[in-house]
């Protein structure tokens, strides 16, 4: 007797998997946070150059491209002014106190190691100069004079103007109802001009401003992300695509040079990202998600660190101890 004829089983999409709280987005974040503590363990030790330290610039994607998916889907469930205000309090307070603790925690204690002298105008300064996520000082004057990467406490706190940057245009933008009412297809363009403009930047189109050239790097990640939230229920999730996102993104790391890397990467290390974010079944940083503090306190704590000389024993060993003192 011949059975009923049912319809094959649907893959499950993003939209199905990402829908709730019940995904390791947090723990990839954390992952990604490890990694740029991976990166800059060569230049920040004094260790030289390999190829992994390119792995803290594909992570800071990484991050874009996880931050441009929540942020999507955060601007459409709020209105404009909650959804601002919670990005304020996402970034700013934990950057100010990063800020002061690094100010007359870190760089007084730093002098304890070397002799150095400390300055408290200099640290009102670094404090003061940095408070809109604009970076303009670096450093705390007399303090880190030297270390492989001088005078500066947090080399990964720029990125930050960009993410909220990031924040505010996309508010914008999901606010007007014609882009609403077109947001697919309106994104996914921008997303591919991105790219394109990422690709050409310091090529046919000989950009050298740096702002201009990391808006265009981490702008084609947050983007992506942005997309992916916005096709999330027609995007599958497929083993095999997985595979082949994993092999252009690691092959471009490896052959491409860096500029090529947000315009080719941007979109295979979103899928890749999000893929693993809705099939791992972890609980770390279910609760509590700490990707951030690792984020903006790795740098000072490495720059304590290479003043132990604890770069001396390896680059394992330097970056090992970083994130488990940073954590």
């Amino acid at each position: 007797m011949l059975g009923r004829l049912t319809e094959p089983p649907l893959r499950p999409t993003l939209g199905d998997q990402l829908g709730s709280r019940d995904n390791a987005l947090n723990f990839l974040r954390l992952i990604l946070a490890a990694m740029v503590i991976l990166g800059h363990s060569w230049p920040f030790g004094g260790l030289g150059h390999h190829p992994l330290d390119a792995v803290a610039g594909i992570a800071v994607n990484g991050f874009f491209a996880l931050s441009g998916f929540l942020i999507a889907g955060s601007r459409l469930r709020l209105p404009l002014g909650r959804y601002l205000w919670r990005r304020a309090m996402r970034i700013f307070p934990g950057f100010w106190v990063c800020l002061i603790v690094v100010a007359f925690g870190f760089a007084p204690l730093s002098t304890f190691f070397t002799g150095e002298s400390y300055r408290l105008d200099s640290a009102v300064s670094y404090l003061w100069s940095n408070a809109t996520l604009y970076i303009r000082q670096w450093g705390v004057d007399a303090t880190l004079q030297h270390v492989p990467v001088p005078e500066t406490w947090n080399g990964s706190l720029w990125t930050l103007y960009f993410e909220f940057g990031a924040y505010l245009i996309a508010g914008a933008a999901l606010s007007l109802r014609w882009i609403v009412e077109r947001a697919r297809g309106v994104f996914l363009i921008l997303l591919i001009i991105t790219c394109v403009a990422s690709v050409l930047a310091r090529g046919p189109l000989a950009i050298t401003t740096n702002m201009r050239v990391e808006a265009l790097r981490l702008g084609a990640c947050f983007l992506a992300g942005m997309v992916a939230f916005l096709w999330r229920e027609r995007i599958v999730l497929s083993r095999g695509l997985a595979v082949v996102c994993l092999a252009v993104t690691v092959l471009a790391g490896i052959f491409l040079p860096g500029d090529w890397l947000a315009g080719v990467m941007a979109i295979p290390l979103t899928y890749l990202l999000l893929y693993f974010g809705a099939r791992l079944r972890t609980r770390i940083g279910a609760s509590n998600d700490v990707s951030y503090g690792v984020y903006i306190y790795a740098c000072p704590v490495q720059q304590l660190l290479c003043l132990l000389n604890v770069p001396a024993l390896g680059v394992a060993a330097y970056a090992f101890t970083s994130l488990v003192m940073t954590l």
